[in-house]
Formats: structure tokens, C-alpha cells, sequence
């Protein structure tokens, strides 16, 4: 029974590391700090998850780690005789050294690869003679009170539990946009939200569409990623918003 409660133990553990922010692991791995990892999820975690996250997460002062190597060598290698000294010295030695190894070459856990097969559908905008003849290279046009109807479509049903954000790029701007969006049950996603609630103003706007488990989506369009192995589907497609008419 110990074993297997141990194995469960350990089951759950990887599952939980799995499922940890971005943020946090980067913060479990020193490239960011406390504080930095906070102000990454605030607005996606409540404030009580962060405060605990910050203390699990943190790394451990000097202080800290001076009392741990001092219970691990109380703990695990007593004082021997006197005559077994210099044995005992160079055993905690290798001991130290190969622990110090183990940290080094432990392998980061990795962030499974997301592959739901997402294809984008969007809304036709304004349907002008302006728009035919743009042609294929025309992006839909949309008046700033119009509706953008966007829609994500997976390969196959997905049932675990996605989210979706939405990133714009207009030359130097870039902003992450306000969407509310609906999810049913088979990870079918639908978007309908004017330019303005959005956040988009007018001009030519490149849309970079990330579809995945909520835990793993970037938080800004500087830490996303677009390869095979990424935990999140991109989707990239355009639209121009136009002034809203002049009332009559």
C-alpha cells in the first residue's frame, strides 16, 4: 500500500507541474522574479492562488538553504568517530556533489505540445465593390460599431477545457484585444465583438488568433511561440476598420 500511495502521489504531482503557469516555471527556473511571475498572471489567477504561488514558487533565500544543508547532513550523515573522520568528509562530499549534478541535469518538465487542429472562420465585414477589387489580398473591412465575427473550429471534438486570446499588430502598436468569448462543449469557439469594444481602431490590424489549455497561453505576443510543439494553436488572418458613417 505505501508504494502505491506513493505512486499516486507522484501522478498527481506531475500532473500539477503540467498544468503550472508559464509564468511560474519561469520563475521556478530564476529567469524572472517574484514579482515579475505576480504581475504575469494577475487578472488570470485570483489574488489568494498568487500569494500561495509566490511562496511555493519563490527560491530560497541563502539563509534557507544553509538551515536545509544543515538538517540533510544532521539527518543523513551523523558525526562518526573520530578515526572515521576524513572517510565521513569525503563521503558527504560526493554526496554534495552528486546532488548538486542532480539539480543541474534534471530535465525542465515540458509543456505537452497542443495539436486541436483549429481552423479559422471569419465574418465577410463590408461587401463593397471597393472590397472585390482588392481581390485575394483584400482584408475584410469592418466599421467600428460593425461586429467581427470570428470562429475556431478544432480538427476533431475537444473536450478538455481551452481558452482563447487575441493579439493585434499594426505596425509598432501592438495590444492584446477584450473578447468575451463562447466555448461549447466540443471546443467549438465563436467571437462577435465591434472593433471598438475590442480595442481596435481604425486602420489595418494583423490578428494573431492562440487557441489552448488556459494555463499554457502567452500572456503577451513577445512570449508567443509558433512551432509544432508549442502548447497552443496560432491562427494569423487581417481586417481593416473604417470609420463608422457620419450620422444622417
Amino acid at each position: 500500500m505505501p508504494h502505491k500511495t506513493r505512486a499516486i502521489d507522484a501522478l498527481a504531482a506531475h500532473h500539477a507541474l503540467d498544468t503550472v503557469p508559464e509564468a511560474w516555471d519561469k520563475l521556478i527556473h530564476g529567469t524572472i522574479s517574484t514579482q515579475e511571475a505576480a504581475a504575469t498572471v494577475h487578472g488570470h489567477e485570483p489574488p489568494s492562488l498568487i500569494e500561495r504561488s509566490q511562496q511555493l514558487f519563490q527560491a530560497p533565500s541563502p539563509a534557507d538553504e544553509e538551515r536545509r544543508l544543515h538538517a540533510l547532513l544532521t539527518t543523513h550523515f551523523p558525526p562518526p568517530a573520530r578515526h572515521d573522520r576524513s572517510r565521513w568528509a569525503y563521503g558527504v562530499l560526493v554526496a554534495l556533489v552528486a546532488a548538486s549534478l542532480l539539480l543541474v541535469l534534471m530535465p525542465r518538465h515540458r509543456v505537452p505540445a497542443f495539436d486541436g487542429g483549429y481552423a479559422l472562420e471569419q465574418s465577410p465585414g463590408l461587401m463593397d465593390e471597393r472590397d472585390t477589387s482588392l481581390g485575394a489580398q483584400g482584408a475584410p473591412r469592418y466599421l467600428e460599431g460593425q461586429p467581427i465575427g470570428l470562429g475556431l473550429r478544432p480538427r476533431r471534438t475537444v473536450t478538455d477545457r481551452v481558452g482563447v486570446r487575441v493579439f493585434a499588430v499594426a505596425g509598432r502598436a501592438e495590444r492584446t484585444l477584450a473578447i468575451d468569448p463562447t466555448i461549447n462543449e466540443f471546443g467549438v469557439i465563436s467571437i462577435a465583438e465591434s472593433p471598438a469594444t475590442m480595442g481596435l481602431s481604425v486602420g489595418r490590424w494583423q490578428l494573431w488568433v492562440v487557441v489552448g489549455p488556459p494555463s499554457h497561453l502567452p500572456q503577451a505576443r513577445a512570449d508567443l511561440r509558433d512551432d509544432v510543439d508549442a502548447p497552443y494553436d496560432v491562427l494569423v488572418t487581417e481586417v481593416e476598420i473604417v470609420p463608422d458613417p457620419p450620422p444622417p
